[in-house]
């Protein structure tokens, strides 16, 4: 799931631990956002300072609602890996927006980086109507110094 403010991965990673489900819950979460950092070394009060780029996840600080205790894994996406996932989902008659491609590309990494066994279940969370002239425009990519071929290319 996408990082967001944090509290719907502490609501649904300790729904797992509580009722002791065989199941894992990794996080995707957009360049610039504070909770990689915060989860990789434990801190709970972490800031960057830097907005994301991609609406709806992502912080420059964490919130007090995550709590990295529960979750198992941050999977830190480049902004233009989440843009070549979003433009792969297009490809593909998917209209959904850049949250939901970082969301695609933190699944792509756990197949293809990681041996967990079993299913991977996601929510496409956003809609691409909303980034007609943002994310989804050449122009606009360009304008942000955002490059997403050589991400694609991993992706096709």
């Amino acid at each position: 799931m996408g990082a967001g403010t944090g509290t719907t991965a502490t609501t649904l990673g300790r729904h797992i631990r509580k009722n002791g489900l065989p199941t894992k819950l990794a996080v995707a979460d957009p360049e610039n956002s504070a909770y990689f950092p915060a989860w990789a070394s434990g801190a709970r009060d972490y800031g960057t300072g830097m907005p994301s780029r991609i609406p709806g996840i992502g912080r420059p600080r964490v919130e007090p609602g995550f709590r990295p205790g529960v979750v198992d894994l941050v999977i830190p996406v480049p902004d233009a890996a989440s843009i070549a996932a979003l433009q792969w989902l297009h490809a593909h008659d998917i209209n959904a927006g850049p949250a939901t491609g970082t969301g695609l590309w933190a699944i792509h990494h756990l197949t293809t980086k990681t041996n967990e066994p079993g299913p991977i279940v996601t929510v496409l969370t956003d809609s691409g109507d909303p980034y007609r002239t943002t994310h989804l425009n050449q122009t606009w990519l360009h304008q942000k110094g955002l490059d997403p071929t050589p991400y694609a290319a991993k992706l096709w």
